[in-house]
């Protein structure tokens, strides 16, 4: 991702992809240089509901299946 202009304001991740887990993901983000790919919102999606937020990286933890007013 280069300039601004590119960046997604929000993320939303799902625990369980097929190439790279969405704890991996979160992971690798935090160790990239460029403090504003750090500073991009994540929305975690998982089953396991808010348990994982104390060790994820994520600004909130929506449990599946998702309320599309939680979203909001």
């Amino acid at each position: 991702l280069r300039g601004k202009s590119e960046l997604p304001r929000c993320i939303m991740l799902d625990l369980m992809m097929p190439v790279m887990t969405g704890e991996e993901f979160l992971k690798a983000i935090q160790e990239v240089q460029e403090t504003d790919l750090k500073n991009i919102p994540v929305v975690v999606a998982s089953a396991n509901g808010s348990l994982l937020l104390n060790n994820l990286t994520a600004r909130e933890v929506l449990k599946k299946p998702i309320d599309i007013n939680d979203l909001y």
